[in-house]
């Protein structure tokens, strides 16, 4: 719901993927943190993380995580995996009234 802050042009599939080392066919999904909001949030992504591993999910999937605007995820043990991208490029929303 916070697209309507975001007055940016918006990139093309191939340029967003190129930006965050993606392989552009593959298919996205996107974990959106709640941040602390959900302190474990991390284990559900841990499991993803797990199942894409295992192969119960398809193998041209890739996870994109993106923190809350308002904070950050703790990790937890999910630590690196060449299954999820964290995307470090989040807009933060400050206290000023913009619109």
């Amino acid at each position: 719901h916070f697209d309507h802050y975001v007055t940016s042009k918006r990139s093309s599939r191939e340029a967003f993927c190129s930006k965050l080392n993606i392989d552009p066919k593959k298919r996205i999904i996107l974990f959106a943190s709640v941040s602390s909001l959900n302190p474990t949030e991390w284990q559900v992504l841990h499991l993803l993380d797990k199942a894409l591993s295992d192969g119960r999910l398809p193998d041209d999937v890739i996870i994109l995580f993106r923190h809350h605007p308002v904070g950050d995820m703790v990790k937890g043990d999910v630590g690196y995996s060449d299954n999820i991208i964290f995307d470090q490029s989040k807009t933060v929303f400050g206290k000023e009234k913009t619109c």
